[in-house]
């Protein structure tokens, strides 16, 4: 497994981290601002009457405590004490109008952010984003806002409760003005100190996050393996448990239980700074009261102002939940940014044909974004409408690609693609992808319905009954269907109740249905790329054969192993070394003795000692 640099990806976090003066605070507040404003406001309304309720706590306090001294019963100790409870029940409901509020918030900031992040993946023609490993450490990172909607919701009530402090700070703060205006301002100077090495610390702790994400991926890689069960054969029968256990451990405790103790040791020094300026007033305060110089009510009102202003420096898991929430914003931002909507070049992009006679490969070259590597090189070839094209090869010949570039998910490196002679390049790229139905080597099997996995080969239109049921006879589909426990309703997934799974060759006849059902709805180009691997040979011919009277004469590009398979295509191309080594058909391949005629005739007789 190799690990990709990050390098690029932490000098643009530095870069954001830098502008985020507020740091995982002020990260959020613009991530909710650039939302549902109107959500943001009232959110925003709510922690300002939070906020605002503990200063008047104090000076409601310090007005009773004065009545009561003096023995005055008249009208103004009547509204100290009715504002004094008024402000205390307000106080009691403010912390659960945050709570509510900041959860609402919180659910519709990440289901923004999930769709938004849904739509930066999936939007773009091109897939070369997503081989890329700077962008899997990205997608990585922001996956923690998309996965986690209980992470993001904890996040925002933890922003809104540190701000509500931060607030009460400051107006605690304005109200020690009036008793000694020097030590208040050293107070709120210290607490200033105090928030920016926090700051700072975060900065750190985030850039780190960014210099571990490949070490993270490989643990959450892991973690996935030992519990979806897709290698629990794997992992019993090569004894793998321990290995599984200590991997995760050794990455996950590298990626993230990372130590700063010098860190700790400062922000302890800070924070035992701000503790005795506060010691420090209180005692000013007790002694003031004890010469007179202060009454009682103001030592209330200067007391309470104090206590409030203490709590800004206690430790809470709102910190925590705020920093996990805030760690995917810039990772998400910058996904925005870079798989974002395409600006208009002012080029002009042609309709894809609703038919064609031709796709020819003119001198295409291919190498992966960031690699030298050539994975195709000059190659020539032609499709032409209505007929079928088989590529063989050995593993690694670039037979997969020349799919990814026919399909239009990858641009040629150099050469060019063309569509009766205009180029693939100037051609409406999604519309052009709309035309291929395919079955790909690694095809989704979706926790979905039966009839669902089948329909998804058309998803955006009303089913056909008549094409539904000939893509299952012509993928042998129907027998799998009729042993469902709940028809074509049952979920292919046992994650869910009364879900079912199937077998490795089910699963390759439900993918060929979808694509059949998809080239009988109107996809031009049918792509199989090894369709029959997980079937035996009598299974095999009776499903081309099953093909063929369903779909006709159907362009076709096929990618296999299996030589009686491949010998039923028009024509043959051979690629080797990434380069087309031959080009005819089986007949002509086999008359020239060459690779195709080497390795046909050593599969013929693998097949005959059998």
């Amino acid at each position: 497994m190799t690990v990709p640099s990050a390098s690029t990806a932490r000098q643009w976090a530095a870069g954001r981290l830098r502008a985020a003066a507020g740091g995982p605070s002020a990260l959020m507040a613009r991530q909710l601002m650039a939302g549902r404003r109107t959500t943001a406001w009232v959110l925003l309304l709510v922690v300002v009457v939070a906020s605002v309720l503990p200063a008047l706590v104090a000076l409601a306090s310090g007005a009773l405590v004065s009545a009561a001294q003096h023995g005055d019963a008249s009208g103004a100790a009547l509204v100290a004490a009715a504002v004094l409870g008024g402000t205390f029940f307000a106080l009691q409901l403010s912390d659960l109008l945050v709570q509510t509020v900041g959860e609402v918030t919180g659910r519709r900031l990440g289901h923004q952010l999930a769709q938004e992040l849904i739509t930066s993946v999936t939007r773009p023609d091109s897939i070369a984003p997503l081989e890329d490993s700077e962008v899997r450490a990205q997608l990585a990172l922001a996956q923690g806002i998309a996965d986690d909607e209980v992470a993001i919701r904890e996040a925002v009530v933890s922003f809104a409760n540190l701000v509500v402090l931060r607030l009460q700070a400051v107006l605690s703060g304005c109200v020690l003005l009036a008793f000694n205006a020097w030590l208040a301002l050293f107070l709120l100077a210290s607490y200033v100190v105090f928030a920016r090495m926090m700051l700072a610390e975060y900065r750190d702790n985030q850039l780190g996050v960014y210099d571990d994400a490949s070490r993270l991926r490989r643990a959450n890689y892991l973690r996935d393996l030992a519990l979806t069960g897709r290698a629990a054969k794997d992992i019993r029968v090569f004894g793998l448990a321990a290995w599984v256990e200590e991997k995760f451990s050794a990455y996950w405790s590298s990626g993230v239980a990372r130590q700063r103790t010098s860190w700790t040791v400062r922000l302890g020094g800070a924070a035992a700074v701000v503790v005795a300026a506060h010691t420090a007033l209180l005692v000013l305060t007790a002694r003031a009261a004890a010469e007179g110089r202060l009454s009682m009510g103001q030592l209330a009102t200067y007391a309470t102002a104090v206590t409030g202003l203490a709590a800004i420096t206690t430790f809470s898991m709102d910190v925590v939940y705020l920093r996990q929430g805030a760690a995917s914003v810039p990772a998400f931002r910058w996904i925005s940014e870079r798989l974002g909507p395409v600006r208009d070049t002012g080029a002009r992009t042609l309709p894809a044909p609703a038919r064609f006679r031709a796709i020819r490969f003119e001198d295409v070259g291919f190498r992966y974004p960031g690699s030298e590597h050539w994975v195709l090189r000059h190659v020539e070839l032609e499709l032409r409408a209505g007929s079928s094209l088989a590529l063989v090869g050995l593993n690694g010949a670039g037979k997969t690609t020349l799919v990814k570039l026919l399909c239009g998910f990858h641009r040629p490196t150099e050469g060019r693609i063309t569509v009766d002679g205009v180029d693939l390049a100037h051609l409406d790229r999604h519309a052009w992808q709309r035309s291929f139905a395919a079955v790909f080597q690694n095809f989704n099997r979706y926790p979905v319905g039966f009839g669902d996995n089948v329909e998804f080969g058309v998803p955006d239109r009303p089913r056909d009954q008549d094409a539904f049921a000939s893509a299952l006879r012509a993928a042998g589909a129907g027998e799998i269907l009729e042993r469902l426990p709940q028809g074509e309703a049952t979920v292919l997934s046992r994650q869910y109740p009364g879900g079912t799974d199937l077998s490795g060759g089910q699963w390759q006849r439900v993918a060929v249905a979808r694509a059949v059902y998809a080239v009988i709805r109107g996809a031009r180009i049918l792509v199989l790329d090894e369709p029959t691997s997980a079937l035996d040979a009598r299974a095999e011919a009776e499903f081309y054969d099953r093909m063929v009277e369903q779909i006709g004469q159907q362009t076709m590009l096929l990618i296999s192993h299996r030589f009686s398979t491949v010998r039923r295509a028009d024509r043959i191309v051979v690629l080797d070394g990434g380069t087309v080594a031959e080009n005819g058909t089986h007949q002509e391949l086999l008359d020239a003795g060459r690779l195709y005629a080497r390795m046909f005739t050593l599969q013929a007789e693998r097949f005959r000692v059998q």
